[in-house]
């Protein structure tokens, strides 16, 4: 839905997908929803408020081979890594949550097992024109992001981990204290609350169609909060888990910095040639490592477009 109110327009947009699972318990629904407004300001100038909410939840995919090792199904010599343990989807070998370090990852995926990914972006736009041609844009967005994790107890392939242990190990997973479809992981993961800022500017001069701005981009996640694991479910197996899932801080930003120009212009009738320069660097220092990488790129582009009729062209670009 579209419409314009004098000087305030306004677009929503809203959709649903939904998927059943064709790899074991992998099925999947989103819903997306994302309103924008756009405000004609005095003095040629405009502003655009976007927002973007997303709910997507996805089904782990749960081991389909028949080999007795749900955690790793890595050995295609065990008998029954071709067969299915459930005919209705393929063969196909598991997901696993993973842990933090020096945490274990939970590998053993039951029934139901899920996460759902919550999404809240915001984008603002303001653009000026001046002179004749001439106009500057100031950008900017902020992103939070979220992802519910649970995982559901499925007995009797966690008690394949435990082949081989003696029966007394302190480290053997005890399926008295823990039943089918219980809960066993439950936590929160803040994924992304990255934010950043453009600038761009340009003006038709001379033939020429210029472009020149610098962008700025600030990527990090945030804190991991375990908020339930259950220690009997979750230990021994090959690792030596411990039983333990941790929360943890979250990390260190990484710096994002770009600049870049562009001008087209047309030589004759035909032949238009557009080309442009970007530089892009960024920066990172890990959260409790003494150490920090670096880098940057120079990428160039020209494209060249010719125009066979009005409604004819082809364009090559490098």
């Amino acid at each position: 839905y579209a419409q314009k109110f004098n000087a305030i327009g306004v677009s929503m947009g809203m959709s649903h997908q939904h998927a059943d699972p064709y790899l074991r318990n992998n099925d999947y629904n989103s819903f997306h929803f994302y309103p924008k407004f756009y405000i004609d300001l005095p003095w040629r100038a405009k502003l655009d408020v976007g927002y973007n909410y997303s709910e997507t939840e996805r089904g782990l995919i749960r081991s389909n081979r028949a080999d007795g090792a749900p955690a790793s199904d890595s050995n295609p010599s065990l008998p029954g890594y071709g067969k299915a343990i459930d005919s209705n989807n393929p063969v196909a070998s598991g997901e696993s949550f993973a842990g933090g370090s020096p945490a274990p990852s939970m590998s053993v995926i039951g029934d139901g097992a899920h996460w759902t990914k919550y999404r809240n972006l915001l984008d603002i736009t303001y653009h000026q024109d001046f002179l004749e041609t001439g106009y500057f844009e100031l950008m900017g967005f902020k992103n939070y992001e979220t992802r519910r994790e649970k995982n559901y107890a499925d007995v009797a392939s966690r008690m394949m981990l435990d082949s081989g242990m003696p029966a007394n190990s302190p480290r053997r997973f005890n399926p008295n204290l823990t039943r089918n479809g219980d809960l066993v992981l439950e936590r929160n993961i803040v994924v992304d609350t990255s934010y950043g800022f453009k600038f761009k500017t340009g003006i038709t001069a001379a033939g020429h169609k210029l472009m020149a701005g610098l962008d700025y981009k600030l990527l990090q996640s945030g804190d991991i909060t375990v908020n339930y694991v259950d220690p009997n479910y979750n230990k021994a197996g090959a690792n030596n888990f411990t039983g333990a899932m941790s929360s943890q801080s979250g990390n260190s930003p990484a710096k994002v910095f770009g600049a870049f120009l562009a001008d087209k212009f047309n030589l004759g009738d035909k032949l238009t040639i557009d080309m442009g320069l970007r530089f892009d660097s960024f920066t990172y220092s890990p959260k409790n490592i003494d150490s920090t990488y670096s880098g940057w790129a120079i990428s160039p582009k020209i494209m060249l477009t010719y125009a066979f009729t009005d409604n004819q062209s082809a364009s090559l670009a490098v």
